[in-house]
């Protein structure tokens, strides 16, 4: 007998029948119970809120044909085909993960501005359940840039100052539209000016240059430099080393 449901009992009665009509029904056979199974194939995970380096998702439990779960797994990909995809903690430890139950989790560690896809499948005695369907594109929020290591600086004239500084190591997909820069005569930053939306070159490893003219003669400077996204700005870099400026001509006599 084929169609029926995995993991139930069922119970038989049967009688013959020939040209000139059907026999009664016989006694009822003793129950038949057809053998437990995986649970079926969950609906794919929706998402349900976003931040900057984490998604949150949900899911529906599954039918499991009255065999109780044991605990889902998820994985998670950036693509829709799940290639390279890695499995995602659910809990702290092993013995927490392998009677993980709820159905929702919130995904931490990922990159900001990014696009990801989570599957999820149930676990029972018997075994795992299909991997759902990916879900839809989940976004991670938008970040600023990361802060900057301490610019370079080397005096180039009496008074002229030239920074030099590598590009932040993580722009998040996202284009850098300005780099602000302070100087200060002090090394904890007292005092200090600020310069925005300096100009600057970029040479084809990465290194940003300007150069600051008309500083005091004989001076002693420090400098920090910062880069602004669409998000806002990226925190002030470490302060450089100390640059002096040049002393100047003497003065006619």
């Amino acid at each position: 007998v084929d169609g029926l449901r995995p993991n139930t009992t069922y119970f038989f009665r049967h009688r013959a029948v020939n040209s000139v009509g059907c026999s009664e029904w016989s006694a009822c056979s003793q129950g038949i119970a057809t053998m437990g199974c995986v649970p079926e194939r969950p609906d794919p995970p929706v998402g349900t809120a976003a931040q900057i380096r984490a998604v949150s998702v949900s899911w529906r439990a599954p039918e499991c044909h009255r065999l109780p779960l044991s605990h889902y797994l998820l994985r998670i990909a950036d693509n829709p085909d799940m290639r390279g995809a890695v499995g995602v903690p659910t809990a702290t430890t092993l013995q927490e993960q392998e009677s993980f139950l709820k159905t929702s989790l919130r995904i931490r560690g990922l990159v900001p501005n990014s696009v990801y896809y989570v599957q999820v499948r149930a676990v029972n005695h018997i075994g795992m359940s299909e991997w759902s369907r990916p879900s839809e594109p989940l976004c991670t929020n938008k970040d600023i840039p990361s802060q900057l290591q301490p610019p370079l600086a080397e005096a180039v004239g009496e008074n002229s100052v030239a920074l030099h500084w590598r590009k932040p190591s993580h722009t998040w997909n996202m284009p850098v539209l300005q780099y602000d820069i302070v100087l200060s005569h002090y090394d904890r930053m007292n005092n200090a000016t600020h310069m925005g939306n300096v100009s600057y070159e970029v040479d084809q490893d990465g290194w940003c240059s300007c150069t600051l003219n008309d500083l005091d003669y004989g001076s002693k400077y420090y400098f920090q430099v910062r880069a602004m996204n669409e998000v806002g700005y990226s925190d002030w870099s470490p302060v450089s080393e100390e640059v002096m400026t040049g002393h100047g001509k003497p003065c006619d006599p």
